[in-house]
């Protein structure tokens, strides 16, 4: 491979490397988010029924 792509490669890598670990952290976020989500649907949290949708901008 040429020296240029071999660059690209490591600084790709590198990226990555430092990325991924707020990129985990993110995941778990979400999927904790997501439980508590699911747990308030199985306890019945919401015994109004649906909410209206606001239109937030839109014209």
């Amino acid at each position: 491979m040429s020296p240029q792509i071999d660059e690209y490669g490591e600084t790709l890598r590198h990226a990555i490397d430092e990325a991924m670990p707020h990129l985990l952290a993110a995941g778990q976020e979400l999927l904790s988010a997501f439980r508590a989500f699911v747990a308030a649907l199985e306890e019945g949290a919401d015994h109004d029924g649906p909410r209206p949708v606001e239109r937030i901008g839109v014209d």
